[in-house]
């Protein structure tokens, strides 16, 4: 992390990023999400309008990756600088000028709602005017890959999202339509020549809000439920970002559970193109400022902040870690990550003795002594 891209040195970067993060009136954090997330204004990048899509990638945690002309065929992205706080919390974007990272517009043009930055360090997207999925090699300025979705039975997908490891089905590639009535799984296998969008079979199933970006919520938090492999979906045409639970079960595809959908933020404009912070877990997402001329489309965060230590192990939401707990833990001792052991208190696909450390290790109320 460069120096100069940390907020309390100088001072005045420190003063500029308060500005910038300040709290935005309007925009709620709705239950149970508000007791670890809040709401911010991380800036407002100098690009074309229609920002799209967003990313940072690991391997380059300074940074975020941003698409501009989102909609059009002149789809690009760029990147910008990021300021981070002592707990490594974006909050402000570097006064540096944007740079250039590589045309995202395919064929016939758009990219969306997401940057799906893959193991390799490439990235994945999708031209929902086009129809087609597009792969841009690390250190790349043009896709090496546009493969058409339609072979695949998919339209206008504008959300990619990655399973993540220890969730089920581990690397299956979800798409969500701009359009809403549909969320596809898809199985892909490697090109070793180039790296991934090569699909195989897979399953769908209706799914009604349309999608203007999606991503799993990061395990940051992994003991607490209300969190715990669950993906957040912005939905542009409803201002409004929610949650959803993905399936278990090695048949499911881990498709999102309709029955599980929960609203985490209200009262943002045009939201999309949400990624996670891999430093903090925080979340990211394009939204607009209408009340602006110039720039209107901004950088929003939900911020990360970690209250959800003093439940652990309270596996029927009691309110204390004790018997009851301790016998649904081993009642399903042993057992793998399709369908999810509710003892996973770790988050690794298992239940076993790391989990049950933890168990003990919180034993007695969630309220203190």
């Amino acid at each position: 992390m460069q120096a100069s891209r940390i907020c309390w040195t100088p001072k005045a970067c420190c003063l500029m990023a308060a500005v910038l993060a300040s709290p935005v009136m309007g925009q709620t954090v709705v239950a149970p999400f508000d007791e670890f997330y809040t709401h911010a204004v991380v800036g407002h990048p100098p690009l074309p309008n229609q920002l799209g899509a967003l990313a940072i990638r690991p391997s380059d945690p300074d940074r975020v990756l941003i698409v501009a002309s989102g909609a059009t065929p002149e789809a690009r992205v760029w990147s910008m600088g990021l300021i981070r706080d002592r707990s490594g919390h974006i909050v402000g974007l570097a006064s540096d000028a944007p740079k250039f990272e590589f045309s995202a517009g395919g064929s016939t043009g758009g990219a969306f709602g997401s940057l799906l930055v893959m193991p390799n360090d490439g990235v994945i997207f999708s031209t929902p005017l086009g129809n087609e999925i597009g792969q841009v090699a690390a250190g790349e300025t043009s896709p090496g890959l546009l493969v058409p979705a339609a072979p695949f039975d998919m339209a206008k997908t504008t959300s990619i999202l990655r399973v993540p490891d220890g969730w089920c089905n581990a690397g299956r590639l979800l798409f969500f339509s701009s359009l809403g009535g549909q969320v596809w799984s898809r199985n892909f296998v490697v090109d070793l020549a180039f790296g991934y969008v090569i699909f195989n079979q897979g399953v769908s199933m209706p799914f009604s809000p349309p999608s203007s970006g999606a991503v799993a919520i990061p395990t940051s938090c992994e003991y607490f439920g209300a969190l715990k492999r669950r993906i957040l979906v912005c939905q542009e045409s409803l201002d409004r970002v929610t949650s959803f639970r993905l399936q278990g079960g090695e048949g499911s595809g881990s498709l999102p559970d309709p029955q599980t959908e929960q609203l985490v933020l209200l009262g943002v404009d045009s939201p999309r193109g949400v990624a996670a912070d891999p430093v903090t877990g925080d979340m990211l997402l394009i939204s607009r400022d209408a009340s602006r001329v110039e720039f209107p489309d901004r950088i929003d965060v939900l911020r990360f902040a970690p209250t959800c230590q003093s439940c652990v192990g309270d596996l029927n939401d009691s309110g204390s870690v004790d018997a009851e707990d301790l016998a649904l833990l081993l009642g399903t001792f042993g057992e793998g990550a399709c369908p999810y052991p509710a003892g996973d208190l770790n988050v690794d696909g298992l239940l076993d003795a790391a989990d049950l450390a933890i168990l003990l290790g919180s034993w007695g109320s969630c309220n203190g002594p």
